[in-house]
């Protein structure tokens, strides 16, 4: 089952067969975490970037007013 270009080849041909399928098959480990590309986010990336979006609002933005307690209306 050997492709004809293989086959043309010979030995050496099916050897370079062999190591360019393989090099197809390993992982592309470059691109970190966010990889971006023309593809854009995924939705596990978007949902991170969210989070942290928003514990770094809750933590820059107080639950506070800006009166002092005793200008405050009741």
């Amino acid at each position: 089952m050997a492709s004809a270009e293989a086959l043309a080849w010979g030995p050496p041909g099916r050897k370079a067969l062999r190591c360019e399928t393989a090099a197809l098959r390993e992982p592309n480990w470059h691109g970190g975490i966010l990889r971006l590309g023309a593809r854009g986010f995924n939705l596990i990336e978007l949902m991170v970037v969210v989070a942290v979006l928003g514990v770094l609002f809750s933590i820059a933005i107080p639950n506070r007013s800006p009166l002092p307690l005793e200008l405050r209306s009741h």
